[in-house]
């Protein structure tokens, strides 16, 4: 499991971003490994950011907005991405 921060991290310089693409997405990555990615943005920032580098970043298997309060998981469904945890946020 790699949890990674966005901005100033995984997004600011195309470059390293797509490298760490292009090695994320091949052999390289061990098997069963896991994405997440862990940001102050709200949910609607983030599908902005993914939407505009969709060229050069990784689409996370994970997704921790709004600093820690906000956990969503894809959904599978095109027309809604993100599926909010709700025992997090009951937990919460």
């Amino acid at each position: 499991l790699i949890v990674s921060d966005l901005d100033g991290t995984m997004v600011g310089n195309d470059e390293y971003t797509r490298s760490f693409r292009e090695f994320w997405e091949s052999s390289a990555k061990p098997p069963g490994s896991k994405l997440v990615y862990s940001t102050g943005r709200s949910l609607e920032s983030f599908t902005k950011l993914i939407e505009t580098k969709s060229q050069v970043m990784v689409e996370p298997d994970g997704l921790i907005c709004a600093v820690g309060t906000k956990v969503f998981q894809p959904s599978g469904d095109v027309s809604r991405p993100w599926v909010e945890d709700a025992e997090w946020t009951a937990a919460l």
